[in-house]
């Protein structure tokens, strides 16, 4: 079924309307004329989206429109309490479509609103200060109440559709058979509508009669009368209010529709009257006061009086439902009768109904769960240990049941097995980055494992996932000292040795932290982000694309990581950094930017190399067009490789505009910093560049800084700005090695950490 308030309809009206407002309702028995066009009541101008016109008698909708609704009305009669009756037809070509009536029409924006699907459900909306509210959601018509002509996508479904509005007291049938009912205050008056939606469109969309357009649905009003007058509409709701006429099936349809809104009140009401109907039809019959309630009505019942707070009933609404046997209806019952039970702290019976209903569910671990916590309340730590530690048996995932477990284990002071629950529910809700679950575990972690390795280490990769560096440093340092103390030797974790190493490198020791990055990718070989991060660290360390090693780890990287941009996007970095790309190493570089841009997108870091790679092909004003785009440039790289590329070609005024874009955008980037000073020292602008140096030392305490205005006085001083502009990079590369960044974030990805 098409959820009709899944996504807004376009909602189409007339574009001019004449809105009539009389002193007085009507009271009369109205029956619409469409014998002629001129006594029609409706307003059927034709519009853009859609298509209204008598049609050999009867009145015509069509939509031109998917996603959409339209609808026609007749406003000159308005009317208070009433009964409509009317015959439509709809026909869906082959899609997903919906006639119906709108009644008590207040305005534009103020309406009820039901609609008859051609997958045969009804609903009704009120239209409230132009915001839909469903009251009755898709509910199923018998298949006998509408009648459907044709064959295949060329279905015809007519519709006899009566809607009746008595005080609050809303009454629909569809076909002679009761279909739904609601009570409502918003609305107490106002004219009527015709209405029709379309949800999908289907392989048929013939040609509209006024356009060069196409149908998706039309639907046809056939006949139309509205009976207001007192006598008849108190009548009429007599007749159908609690009639044993009313299947009880079509009540628990609607009761359905009513739990499925979260009408708990609306959906036992309507239980309760289709189980009277059946009382009171009982009485002439042999019949028991259980077969008036079907199971899956009593099963429902009791969830709607858990809603509602009712436990006594829900209690006797799942009892009788139990009584009637087994099957998936008594499974769920049992269910509910645990969730009962144990919102009403029965502990004790809880327990033995648990424990008799296990048998047949044994490797249900929500089942286990729930036995370790009705012991837990009755204070069997050891029972409650041993269900939850069972329920984690079964479901490995859900760290809840290991921390649980924990506690238990904690009261029975039995310290090493609830030490060691909380590592294995730790280490899921890390996989899981849950650092709320993560969080409230730490003060239990560190107080049981205040001298344990793994305990410490956990506590370091929490910090560093919630950005507390200077915690996780401290943790996996102290991590790592208990784990070379200890008397058992365990294996070091690949995953503390690879934090520490973002760790030192985040504070600028990149040298220091590549000795445990090969740690970690010596610890697991075939972890491609460990391996990513060490070949990416061998290129930023040496500047060199051949380094020892490099090629092996990015090759093994690739190998591991199947699509990942990031590994892409570096892999093409190093083809276009060689000393002298072949046109081989231009091609591999753009296979790879196409796997990088399938997956990052056109972002900073890789139009950087789309911009390089459209360089070194010759055609630096391709380069400079990717480079200058207005895309996202928060970071400024696009614009310094931008002045780079302008600088290796001579065009140093450009360079430096550039360059002094980046660096607005990243004022202490001392890699764009030590490039613009070179700029501006091929410009013979050293006094611009010396001021440049000391207001930025002024701010930033680097030592790269004074060492970049020792260079920069000796250029001044020789004055050979030819072989100043010729410098190159790397020799600076190799000065302050710190200068250069990361090809992608330094970001430990949990979702597949090895084994620790």
């Amino acid at each position: 079924m098409f959820p009709f308030l899944k996504r807004s309809l376009y909602i189409l009206s007339n574009k001019i309307r004449r809105w009539l407002k009389p002193d007085k309702t009507a009271e009369e028995k109205w029956i619409t004329d469409f014998s002629k066009a001129e006594k029609i009541p409706f307003d059927i101008k034709p519009e853009s989206s859609y298509d209204a016109y008598r049609e050999n008698g009867p009145l015509c909708l069509s939509l031109k429109k998917t996603g959409s609704i339209a609808w026609l009305e007749a406003p000159e009669r308005r009317f208070r309490d009433q009964i409509i009756e009317a015959k439509l037809r709809l026909d869906s070509l082959g899609g997903y479509a919906a006639a119906g009536l709108m009644f008590r029409i207040a305005d534009k924006a103020n309406y009820y609103l039901a609609l008859v699907s051609s997958k045969g459900y009804f609903r009704l909306d009120l239209m409230k200060n132009d915001s839909f509210l469903p009251l009755i959601g898709w509910t199923e018509v018998p298949a006998s109440a509408t009648q459907a002509e044709g064959e295949g996508q060329d279905i015809t479904l007519t519709i006899n559709l009566t809607a009746a509005a008595c005080g609050d007291h809303l009454i629909f049938l569809v076909g002679g058979q009761w279909i739904a009912e609601t009570h409502d205050t918003a609305l107490t008056e106002g004219h009527i509508g015709f209405a029709l939606a379309s949800y999908e469109t289907g392989a048929r969309q013939p040609k509209s009669i006024f356009a060069n357009t196409v149908c998706t649905c039309r639907a046809w009003l056939d006949f139309l009368s509205v009976d207001s007058r007192n006598k008849s509409v108190e009548e009429f709701r007599r007749k159908w209010d609690d009639s044993l006429t009313i299947p009880a099936e079509s009540r628990f349809h609607l009761a359905e529709t009513f739990a499925a809104l979260g009408a708990a009140a609306a959906a036992l009401n309507q239980l309760t009257k289709a189980w009277n109907q059946r009382e009171e039809a009982a009485r002439s019959v042999t019949a028991t006061y259980t077969e008036t309630r079907m199971r899956k009505e009593l099963l429902l019942a009791a969830r709607m009086a858990l809603r509602l707070e009712r436990y006594d009933d829900a209690e006797e609404y799942l009892n009788a439902c139990l009584e009637q046997g087994d099957g998936p209806d008594g499974e769920a019952a049992a269910a509910e009768k645990m969730k009962l039970l144990d919102k009403l702290e029965k502990y004790s019976e809880l327990k033995d109904y648990i424990t008799k209903y296990i048998s047949n569910k044994k490797n249900d671990p929500a089942l286990r769960a729930l036995l370790g916590r009705t012991c837990w309340n009755l204070k069997e730590y050891e029972k409650a240990a041993a269900a939850w530690d069972r329920a984690f048996e079964l479901d490995k995932e859900n760290g809840s049941y290991a921390v649980n477990a924990a506690n238990a284990y904690m009261f029975l002071g039995k310290t090493s097995e609830a030490l060691k629950r909380c590592l294995e529910g730790g280490r899921i809700f890390l996989r899981q980055d849950n650092n709320e679950e993560l969080g409230a575990l730490m003060p239990r972690l560190l107080s049981l494992g205040e001298q344990d390795w793994e305990a410490r280490a956990l506590v370091g990769k929490w910090a560093f996932g919630i950005g507390d560096y200077d915690r996780s440093e401290s943790e996996l340092v102290l991590a790592e000292d208990l784990r070379c103390k200890s008397s058992l030797q365990p294996a070091a974790d690949p995953a503390v040795s690879y934090l520490r190493a973002l760790l030192l490198i985040r504070r600028g020791k990149r040298r220091e932290g590549f000795r445990f990055l090969v740690e970690a990718a010596r610890l697991a070989p075939d972890y491609g982000l460990f391996r990513f991060k060490l070949a990416e660290n061998r290129y930023l360390l040496s500047g060199n694309a051949r380094a020892p090693g490099l090629a092996a780890d990015l090759q093994a990287a690739l190998s591991l990581m199947g699509d990942d941009g990031w590994v892409h996007n570096f892999a093409a970095q190093i083809r276009l950094a060689a000393a002298a790309p072949k046109a081989a190493d231009l091609e591999a570089a753009e296979q790879h930017l196409q796997k990088a841009v399938a997956a990052l997108g056109e972002i900073p870091v890789v139009r950087v190399n789309l911009g390089t790679l459209r360089y070194l092909r010759g055609d630096i004003t391709g380069a400079l067009k990717i480079l200058s785009d207005d895309g996202d440039d928060s970071e400024g790289l696009t614009a310094h490789c931008a002045g780079k590329l302008l600088f290796r070609s001579g065009d140093f005024e450009r360079a430096d505009t550039f360059y002094r874009r980046a660096l607005a955008a990243a004022p202490d980037n001392l890699e764009y910093l030590s490039d613009r000073v070179d700029c501006l020292a091929a410009l013979k602008l050293f006094d611009t560049a010396e001021e440049l140096l000391v207001r930025t030392r002024n701010r930033n305490s680097s030592p790269i800084i004074p060492e970049l205005i020792n260079r920069l006085m000796a250029e001044k001083k020789e004055a050979l700005p030819a072989k100043a502009a010729g410098k190159p990079r790397a020799a600076l590369a190799k000065k302050i090695p710190e200068a250069k960044g990361d090809a992608a974030p330094v970001k430990l990805k949990r979702g597949r950490p090895p084994k620790t």
